[in-house]
């Protein structure tokens, strides 16, 4: 008994730290792809942001994410490395970042069909969510299912709710 409870619970363990790996993975790709993008010197750094949970349908060759980031502007040049202690700047600028990826089974986030948009607070208005929202429902559309013709097409005909929450 006791090593059937030492087993679930490395287990639990295992499916949690996966979990971590796959928010830090994520999330640090987003904040890397608004510091190559935005035309502040000042680097920006991460504040906070969203549960990072995955959605798969039965059958189909991947894992669909979606979750959102603020990050802060910083006093650190964008030259700066990543571990260096950078300060927020009390007055620097926000930005939220809407993501979403279509990751292969394979699991790499880097190779991932995905659609980043970061802007301020003022700027998101409901024509952006609704923009937001069709570019991500773009990519949910490329994960693709393990097999093709009848039997993929039956597999997969079920509706949307049946996607299965990965936490």
């Amino acid at each position: 008994m006791k090593s059937l409870l030492l087993a679930l619970l490395f287990c639990v363990g295992a499916m949690v730290a996966s979990t971590d790996e796959v928010t830090r993975e994520a999330v640090d790709i987003v904040v890397k792809y608004f510091n190559s993008i935005a035309k502040i010197p000042k680097a920006f750094r991460l504040d906070s942001h969203s549960p990072v949970m995955g959605l798969r349908k039965a059958g189909s060759a991947g894992t669909y994410y979606a979750f959102e980031v603020i990050v802060k502007q910083t006093n650190c040049p964008k030259t700066a490395p990543a571990e260096q202690d950078c300060s927020i700047l009390p007055n620097g600028l926000v930005r939220v970042c809407k993501a979403c990826f279509a990751v292969r089974d394979n699991g790499n986030f880097h190779n991932a069909q995905r659609y980043i948009d970061c802007t301020s607070k003022e700027g998101v208005n409901q024509k952006r969510i609704d923009w937001m929202t069709q570019a991500c429902q773009r990519v949910k559309a490329s994960i693709k299912p393990y097999f093709t013709g009848a039997f993929a097409g039956a597999l997969l005909a079920s509706p949307q709710d049946d996607l299965e929450l990965i936490v």
